[in-house]
């Protein structure tokens, strides 16, 4: 188990969005921020933050982070608690220890059991609809 496994209670899938190879920022727990952030690489919140949170890359909220805030990223994966939108390129994945209150629109949502979401979600597609509807002809 490497560490970003042991980080996320080795639960790191094939699926995961979260990329291993970028620079990353941490707020540590007993760390409070408030404001703007734009960040170019990978952020992880194991304290509190205020604000809006702008990432081209992936978000990680630890058990113990707190989050008032909107958040635009590339992944994001949930342990802690978010209160705000999120606007996901790709995964958002919200653990048994997660919980968002606020809307999600990403290509893919995963919540593990225990986990807890309250807002609505919006999956993003490129692709057209398959699906056609058309009146029977008589």
């Amino acid at each position: 188990m490497d560490l970003l496994q042991y980080v996320m209670g080795g639960k790191l899938t094939p699926h995961s969005g979260i990329s291993r190879d970028v620079p990353e920022i941490t707020i540590g727990a007993d760390a409070y921020m408030r404001g703007t952030v734009v960040i170019h690489g990978r952020l992880r919140i194991n304290g509190s933050f205020e604000g809006e949170l702008e990432v081209t890359g992936d978000v990680i909220i630890g058990t113990t982070g707190r989050v008032v805030a909107p958040i635009k990223a590339t992944n994001v994966h949930v342990s802690g608690a978010i209160k705000g939108n999120l606007t996901v390129e790709q995964h958002v994945e919200i653990s048994e220890t997660g919980k968002v209150w606020g809307d999600i629109s990403s290509r893919a949502l995963l919540i593990e059991p225990g986990g807890l979401f309250q807002g609505q979600s919006s999956m993003v597609s490129t692709e057209e609809p398959l699906l056609e509807v058309s009146a029977p002809t008589s």
